[in-house]
């Protein structure tokens, strides 16, 4: 993993719970579709804060997570995540043929995905699967974050946000997918088979505006922005935003979230 990427998992690492009340419910749909059976050897790779791990050992799974970041496997151990190893997902430091299911919840976003799957083939043991979720389009409320903050965002950024900036904007391979047929190609370029693809849109329920926004600044990328804004503009920013993000909540003070998701899903030949 590059070097400004690998910082700023390591930045975000210490808000990553932040981000779970979102992702929850996402590492559980993932966890339904790839259809997990008690016993399984299951390896989450990208683990993060662990959930994916974690929802495979509610699922009666035996579960081992791998992150490149090491701040990020503290947080998971923190969660209760055992079994944890650091290792970069293009090159994964376990032995061939071990697992009976990889799972990789929002984790090539940021890689060579023809890398890492290769490598999640090489670690499955023959008829073993891989399940993957990933973004697609973007959807109108996190448009609407990414929208306000860009209004107020400093023109001329101090240099902690110019890295954070050079980070996120640096090019890496998954920049080249325009969809899922792309992934579900690779897989079958990788050797997979029976590949397996959905695209959803789940109504994930946080409890009020409050969530949602811990979750959405919870990113180095954007704390960075509105850190940087002078104290004023600040204020105003997340006013206009809080506003902005009230015009959508339920009448029980609730949010409904819904993300486009999609989904795929592939299995190692015997």
């Amino acid at each position: 993993m590059d070097s400004l990427l690998l910082d700023y998992f390591n930045c975000a690492a210490h808000r990553y719970v932040d981000i779970e009340p979102a992702y929850g419910p996402l590492a559980d749909g993932l966890i339904g579709f790839a259809k997990l059976q008690p016993g399984d050897r299951v390896l989450d790779v990208g683990t993060g804060s662990g959930l994916a791990a974690r929802g495979s050992v509610r699922a009666g799974c035996t579960a081992f997570a791998v992150d490149y970041s090491r701040a990020m496997l503290g947080v998971a151990k923190s969660q209760g995540v055992g079994n944890l190893l650091q290792s970069d997902t293009h090159d994964l430091a376990l032995r061939s043929s071990t697992f009976d299911v990889v799972l990789a919840s929002f984790a090539l976003n940021s890689t060579d995905p023809t890398r890492c799957l290769s490598e999640a083939r090489r670690v499955l043991a023959p008829g073993g699967r891989v399940a993957l979720q990933e973004w697609g389009a973007p959807d109108p409320l996190t448009v609407l974050v990414w929208d306000t903050i860009a209004d107020y965002a400093v023109e001329e950024p101090p240099p902690e946000l110019a890295a954070v900036r050079a980070a996120v904007e640096a090019p890496v391979l998954w920049d080249d997918i325009e969809g899922p047929d792309d992934v579900v190609a690779i897989m079958v370029e990788t050797g997979f088979c029976d590949v397996e693809m959905e695209v959803v849109r789940p109504a994930v329920v946080l409890p009020d505006v409050d969530v949602f926004m811990r979750y959405k600044l919870a990113w180095p990328d954007r704390h960075a922005e509105i850190d940087a804004m002078p104290m004023e503009i600040r204020q105003l920013c997340l006013g206009d935003l809080q506003e902005n993000l009230a015009a959508h909540v339920e009448e029980d003070g609730s949010m409904i979230w819904q993300p486009e998701i999609f989904r795929v899903c592939g299995r190692r030949p015997l």
